[in-house]
């Protein structure tokens, strides 16, 4: 609960709702996502939230499908990369996308496996965290 101040200068208290925060995303194991998303193709939000993917299961593959319909296969040996990065991550920087990408901040991850899709791996993980 947060205390508030209104138009008259009367105090009163604002109930938050629960948000899920960065510092809920855990590691899940390849396995256990393919599991999860096996059933149904799914449409989940970016970890930005601007835009939306589509994320399907085959022949043990996830593949992940962005707003440009661009479409790329993702492994065990690619979840895993960034489920490492995401360990290596404080908890209040795991729903960051600028932590998962390379560039020329100390925070930037030189060593991604891909550019455009590794930072669609989080927004995954945050959507089976929930």
């Amino acid at each position: 609960m947060v205390d508030n101040w209104d138009n008259n200068g009367k105090q009163k208290t604002i109930k938050k709702a629960k948000k899920l925060n960065d510092a809920d995303m855990e590691v899940i194991a390849f396995e256990k996502a393919v599991k999860a998303l096996k059933d149904n193709e799914i449409e989940i939000p970016t970890l930005g939230g601007r835009s939306k993917l589509k994320i399907k299961v085959e022949n043990n593959l996830i593949y992940i499908t962005n707003s440009k319909n661009n479409q790329l296969a993702i492994d065990e040996k690619h979840w895993n990369k960034v489920m490492n990065r995401l360990k290596e991550l404080p908890q209040d920087e795991r729903g960051m996308t600028s932590r998962y990408g390379v560039g020329n901040h100390a925070f930037n991850w030189d060593e991604c496996p891909n550019q455009v899709f590794s930072i669609y791996i989080p927004a995954i993980v945050k959507h089976l965290c929930k």
